[in-house]
């Protein structure tokens, strides 16, 4: 089931019309993956299982998150996968 998983998020990302990424990147070509979802905390938990796949991909990678200070929180507690996270809040 993972791997069927995997398969389409290559799938999805390869033909994403603003993606450089082909899919068959090594680890040695990502040394950053950054992620950003500025939502409510639904929106982002709705991305984690991509945020963990791309880790699990590109293990040498660093897996990083822009997102709001509440959010970031609970990335940093709950996310492993997750190497870093930044805040970045939004006037009002």
């Amino acid at each position: 089931m993972r791997d069927k998983i995997g398969k389409q998020i290559d799938s999805l990302l390869s033909n994403s019309s603003n993606s450089s990424y082909s899919g068959k990147e090594s680890d040695a070509d990502v040394k950053r993956i950054v992620l950003c979802r500025l939502g409510g905390i639904g929106d982002v938990i709705h991305t984690l299982p991509l945020a963990n796949y791309l880790k699990k991909k590109h293990k040498n990678a660093s897996v990083e998150y822009i997102t709001s200070s509440n959010v970031s929180e609970l990335l940093n507690i709950c996310c492993t996968f997750i190497d870093k996270t930044w805040v970045f809040n939004k006037k009002k």
